[in-house]
């Protein structure tokens, strides 16, 4: 696709350590991919919206393997996240955190440090790669907070992100417009951070 390998992993967790299980279900999917195709090793890029861009938050601050990615309406913080209340749905958000996709189990108050060390907003000093964010400001499931604060941690440290805010999306992109400009920069950034093409304009900042 467009001269890309794309692997869609089925990725295997482990209760309460979303963040270890991850990275090597990322990491071990990859070297298999290796065995079937001309994977290049340098550059290898994430991506992935909703908890799938949680798990690319994870993967950035947390593994040096991937040169660059693309995180969608993320959660970055499991620790407001528990004690916040999605529009979207009825139960708080520490049920959805302890039983549904993050998997945490117990409750904040009783594994404090294990939420703090599967969020990825507190492990962005070890994050090197670039990173291309995006929220829909009218998301009522994933408050666009949570892309805000990863974002703004990455621009304190001073490393290289860029957020962009579709002012009239929700968890989804719907108008087509939007689902243009959305895939049309993603592409964009993956062929300047992977296959060192021109960067498009709206990239250039970053190189400054």
């Amino acid at each position: 696709m467009n001269g890309y390998i794309v692997l869609l992993p089925d990725l295997q967790y482990e209760i309460g350590n979303v963040k270890n299980s991850v990275i090597k279900s990322l990491e071990s999917s990859t070297e298999a991919a290796k065995l079937l195709a001309p994977v290049d090793d340098n550059n290898i890029g994430v991506l992935g919206l909703s908890f799938g861009g949680y798990e690319t938050g994870l993967a950035l601050t947390n593994s040096r393997y991937f040169k660059t990615g693309v995180a969608g309406v993320m959660v970055s913080d499991l620790v407001s996240h528990a004690l916040s209340k999605s529009e979207f749905i009825t139960m708080p958000n520490y049920m959805r955190t302890e039983n549904h996709q993050m998997r945490m189990k117990h409750n904040l108050f009783d594994n404090w440090n294990t939420y703090l060390e599967n969020s990825p907003v507190y492990h962005m000093k070890n994050i090197n790669a670039p990173v291309l964010i995006w929220t829909g400001l009218k998301d009522k499931n994933v408050p666009p907070a949570q892309s805000k604060m990863f974002f703004l941690g990455m621009k304190r440290l001073q490393k290289k992100a860029v957020l962009l805010e579709y002012t009239n999306e929700t968890h989804n992109v719907f108008l087509p417009s939007n689902q243009l400009d959305l895939n049309v920069k993603i592409w964009q950034w993956f062929d300047y951070y992977l296959k060192n093409k021109r960067p498009a304009d709206w990239i250039i900042p970053l190189t400054e």
